[in-house]
């Protein structure tokens, strides 16, 4: 049975949404230096979770089992682990990519009111819990090697998704895997060794004309690449191959704040020197065992070469950091990984490679003479907002004419990534109603998003100041 088509789920799924959005808001109040969390929320998530209760006895009563509470069931979930599996289930959904990975400590920030209990309970997160060993939830990225195992981010694996949307029956994929978490450990699938490509391999799917960008940076951009394009002019039929040997490539520094354009910007690179994007990313990179991150940086050259892409390091701070002085393990190992960095876009690599980092200052020193261009990408202004607003709907979207960008532009100040967060919710939103052919994306219905968007930001940037 598709359970996607019929109305009884799609109510059920946003019933879990506004769950989500109450476990945000009972993060957000609790500060670090207030009241753990306001009792009228506490009673809001109940009064929820009741709902949804009573929805899925409603839909026991006609025949319909909805694959989460069998789940739970089988398993025999408490209700922390419950919550777990809802939490990070709506947020598939909110992110609206399959692999929606969430820190632990955010996990448990979310779901756990009193801070004491935070800790005393986090080990139903941890690889001896029943959700991990059960292999229910997955660590999608790696803490770095030091750090709190719950730095991690955690998802539901394809197979649970796949079963919790009733795309199949089939339970078998992830019991056969319940291993993994346990193994001495649970760093087994950290390591990279026959496990594939480092890069995701994309197609740009946006130009240019489509990122909005402060004013002269696409010009700098385009008289950067151009190098490239004119290669064989500047290096052959002009001779400079003789009297410039080596450092043919063009490496380009994006530096700002999350959701300020950086990735849609390399994207847009991409497409002008018509190259698919290689995207990688640091947890797909280091590896705790010795000589293995040094060796997947390589690696990361050899495939972009090969694939003749653009080749994109995302949070590159992560991977190079600055040199330290080499007293422990882990400083040696990110000298290395940078040395070979500095190598490979000096002397090996002929291509475009693009660095983007919203912590600048942590990269490594010697970097800077490698760089060809630096290019801050701030918050947007109101100018730039409403054009961003703007560009995300199409001339065919059920735009209500009354919609006020101007106004959504100068209320709220959304980064541009945000901005496309807050369109995506209103276009969930109305998608789940009953006759979404019928329904317009109103100003009422951008503000209240807008205002969830600002919220989000607000409940990260608690839970930064928040830590184990």
């Amino acid at each position: 049975m598709d359970f996607r088509s019929l109305p009884l789920f799609k109510e059920y799924i946003k019933f879990i949404l506004d769950l989500h959005s109450l476990f945000e808001k009972r993060r957000k109040s609790r500060s670090s230096d207030g009241p753990s969390v306001s009792a009228e929320i506490e009673e809001k998530i109940q009064a929820k979770k009741a709902e949804i209760d009573k929805l899925n006895s409603e839909a026991e009563q006609s025949g319909l089992f909805f694959p989460l509470e069998r789940l739970c069931k089988e398993y025999n979930l408490n209700d922390l682990e419950r919550d777990i599996i809802l939490l990070l289930f709506a947020r598939s959904f909110l992110e609206g990519v399959t692999y929606s990975s969430t820190s632990g400590k955010q996990i448990l920030y979310f779901l756990i009111p009193d801070p004491i209990d935070v800790m005393l309970q986090r080990q139903v997160i941890m690889p001896e819990g029943k959700l991990m060993k059960e292999g229910l939830v997955h660590v999608y990225r790696f803490a770095r090697e030091g750090d709190p195992f719950l730095d991690g981010g955690f998802c539901l694996g394809e197979p649970v998704l796949s079963y919790l949307l009733g795309e199949t029956e089939d339970r078998g994929d992830w019991k056969n895997k319940r291993g993994e978490g346990e193994q001495v450990g649970f760093f087994h699938r950290h390591r990279r060794r026959d496990s594939g490509p480092l890069l995701e391999i994309r197609e740009p799917g946006i130009t240019f004309t489509q990122v909005i960008l402060p004013e002269g940076h696409r010009d700098r951009i385009s008289e950067a690449l151009n190098q490239l394009v004119h290669q064989n002019l500047i290096f052959i039929d002009w001779g400079f191959k003789e009297t410039l040997p080596y450092g043919k490539g063009v490496t380009i520094l994006f530096s700002g704040p999350p959701g300020t354009g950086k990735t849609m910007t390399a994207a847009a690179c991409a497409d002008f020197l018509s190259l698919k994007l290689g995207v990688v990313r640091p947890e797909g990179v280091v590896d705790l065992f010795v000589g293995e991150t040094e060796k997947n940086v390589s690696r990361v050259f050899q495939e972009a070469k090969k694939e003749n892409c653009l080749l994109f390091f995302d949070e590159c701070d992560s991977l190079f950091q600055s040199r330290y002085s080499g007293r422990t393990a882990v400083d040696r190992m990110e000298s290395r990984s940078v040395n070979i960095l500095l190598r490979e876009i000096e002397r090996s690599f002929e291509g475009a490679v693009i660095l983007a980092t919203n912590r600048v200052f942590d990269l490594d020193e010697a970097l800077e003479r490698r760089i060809s261009l630096r290019l801050q990408f701030p918050v947007p202004d109101a100018g730039a907002r409403e054009r961003i607003w703007r560009g995300f709907f199409p001339a065919q979207a059920p735009l209500d004419s009354q919609v006020d960008f101007w106004a959504l532009a100068h209320e709220y100040e959304l980064s541009g990534g945000e901005i496309k967060n807050a369109v995506l919710r209103a276009i969930r939103r109305i998608g789940s109603q009953s006759e979404p052919r019928c329904q317009l994306i109103t100003q009422n219905l951008l503000e209240e998003v807008a205002r969830e968007e600002l919220e989000s930001r607000w409940s990260r940037e608690d839970r930064k100041r928040i830590g184990f």
